[in-house]
């Protein structure tokens, strides 16, 4: 039996070896204690030991291959701080067994461990990652290693099974190392649950090695937010670069290539039973620190091993959706399944999709019936026009010259008529001034018209900002805004609606506050065109209340503003013809997660 079981080891040895290795990591304030027990077989099977002719490693063997383990787990085990960079371990102790003198048979050597202990320096680390890559593909040696980490306070530990470049990201709480702390990877164990509070602070995303997928389903575009370790995008992408432990900024680029032409491949979205056109909004590197992923990333160079990638792809609708069907066709050896969350409205829809049984489709119907987009309708000028009464200021001087001479009664009386009469139907044509005011003043809005078509006005020109497309949105804005100043006012309201601090993205208007209002006539210039009588000016301020969402994060932001618009009839429809901005306030800003 004896006999039999040797000779079982010796040709699983020979046959089809597999390191297998424990690593209990105990995290402190200043250091990191990594005690990585081995069995003595991995000796053989990583330095190339040399047994002797009777299928033996002698002691001193052994003993050479201990030291050279050292170098090895050095390098092999790694731990690295947020930025990627490796930190350095040294071996402080090894823990032997008591090696014969005639050394041990090779059929034996998985009945034997070494305890290697290897100390790093650290500084009260929110982030570590761990790496493992202790197999030797050469020989076809796969490696396993089970890691436990138990940070200093604790009483709870985490646990991974670790396979070759794969790696395990844990973050660490020192204010409270007893909080639950959900930031791991997917695929450990731990006990107790998700706390409320760390997910808040981590605004949702917990996980540093899993893949988010949220999407979003809105009345005119449809929105996918990918986040994605960037270990599992290049086990699908090949992402060139210089040094295989970094990617660097001025390589980023190329990046973003290789990552939109897949990635457009690989999201298929159909709309109402239309296939959309994917655009790509935004892809970002991200590093281990950083946590609202709806902030613009900074530049800057990113770990392989713990850093992230960002993609935001939209598709624009012509409708508003009532079916959506999205697809992914995303798996490697590293992806077999996604988390989703779908946002529709008020609601949160969580998903799972699979390369399992081809249940990797995502759809959505519309519990209501669908309405179409509003058509923003312009406002028709229903006062009677003023009615034209021209005078010629030298003509009627005139008239006086001659109405003087006739009661004078002179001796040049009708000469001077005549010449005064005809200078004065000369200058009839030149000089003239509308005298309608003087003798039956137009008809005008009360202020209380002048009120409510105005603030129709204005949520008319948030209206077609909503518009995805930038024809749409001068269709709706013309509708309101004079042609003179639609670009400009375009202009204006596209910066304004741009939240810088998320990238650039134009926020969707939630709400219109007016907080005053006063109506007044428009102040005749004279060097200006003539104002139309009808015209009325509104002093108004108003408060803005803008939101852009990425992620499932809520990003809030109300503007508050003081201008002078002034509203005329322009070819019979009310539109806004000026505007003058005297304040603008920044009131508030908040970012918050749904359901929290």
């Amino acid at each position: 039996m004896v006999l039999f079981v040797g000779l079982f080891a010796s040709t699983q040895l020979h046959a089809h070896p597999i390191s297998l290795t424990n690593a209990y990591i105990r995290v402190f304030p200043d250091k990191v204690s990594a005690k990585i027990e081995i069995f003595v077989e991995d000796l053989y099977l990583f330095h190339d030991l040399k047994p002797n002719d009777q299928d033996l490693l002698e002691p001193d063997t052994l003993r050479k291959g201990i030291e050279l383990h050292k170098e090895f787990l050095a390098k092999h085990f790694q731990i690295l701080d947020k930025d990627g960079n490796q930190l350095k371990g040294t071996v402080v102790d090894v823990r032997e067994f008591d090696i014969p003198e005639e050394g041990l048979p090779l059929a034996s050597l998985m009945f034997f461990q070494l305890t290697y202990t290897l100390e790093y320096d650290v500084d009260k680390p929110e982030y570590l990652t761990f790496l493992q890559d202790m197999g030797n593909q050469d020989i076809g040696v796969p490696a396993e290693t089970q890691l436990r980490v138990l940070q200093e306070g604790a009483k709870r530990r985490k646990e991974k099974l670790m396979l070759p470049g794969e790696p395990f990201t844990l973050r660490f709480n020192w204010e409270n190392p007893e909080m639950t702390d959900s930031s791991f990877n997917a695929g450990e164990t731990t006990e107790g649950e998700e706390g409320d509070s760390d997910e808040e602070e981590l605004l949702g995303i917990t996980s540093y090695g899993a893949v988010y997928s949220f999407l979003y389903i809105e009345p005119r575009e449809i929105r996918h937010e990918i986040l994605i370790p960037v270990v599992t995008l290049e086990q699908s992408v090949e992402i060139p670069r210089a040094d295989s432990a970094f990617l660097t900024i001025k390589e980023q680029p190329k990046a973003r290539e290789a990552i939109e032409k897949f990635l457009k491949s690989k999201n298929k979205v159909e709309v109402n039973g239309q296939l959309i056109e994917p655009e790509i909004d935004r892809i970002d590197f991200y590093g281990l620190d950083f946590r609202d992923f709806a902030q613009q990333a900074p530049d800057q160079n990113v770990s392989m091993a713990n850093g992230r990638v960002g993609v935001i792809i939209s598709y624009p609708l012509n409708q508003p959706p009532e079916e959506v069907k999205m697809t992914w066709d995303f798996f490697n050896r590293y992806l077999w399944d996604v988390k989703g969350t779908v946002y529709v409205n008020d609601k949160t829809i969580k998903t799972e999709l699979s390369r399992l049984n081809e249940e990797n489709t995502y759809t959505w119907v519309s519990e209501s019936v669908v309405e179409p987009y509003r058509e923003i309708e312009p406002y028709d000028v229903t006062l009677p026009k003023p009615v034209a009464y021209p005078v010629s200021i030298p003509a009627l001087l005139c008239l006086g010259i001659a109405v003087v001479t006739l009661f004078v009664g002179r001796k040049y009386t009708l000469p001077g008529i005549l010449v005064a009469v005809a200078l004065g139907l000369a200058f009839l044509p030149i000089a003239r001034i509308d005298a309608a005011t003087w003798i039956a003043p137009p008809a005008r809005l009360s202020e209380e018209e002048s009120k409510t078509l105005f603030e129709e006005l204005l949520g008319n020109v948030y209206y077609a900002m909503e518009n995805r497309q930038e024809e749409r949105i001068y269709d709706g804005l013309e509708h309101a805004v004079a042609g003179e100043m639609l670009s400009d006012l375009y202009l204006k309201m596209k910066k304004e609606l741009v939240i810088e601090e998320q990238g650039g993205p134009v926020a969707r208007v939630t709400d219109i506050k007016i907080q005053a209002m006063e109506i007044g006539k428009p102040a005749q210039e004279p060097t200006a065109k003539k104002v139309d009588p009808r015209a009325f000016t509104v002093d108004c301020t108003w408060q803005v209340v803008g939101t852009v969402e990425h992620w499932g994060h809520i990003h809030s932001r109300t503007i508050e503003y003081q201008a002078l618009f002034v509203v005329s009839p322009v070819e019979g429809k009310w539109k806004i013809t000026a505007l003058t901005v005297e304040s603008e306030n920044r009131i508030k800003y908040e970012t918050r997660l749904r359901g929290i």
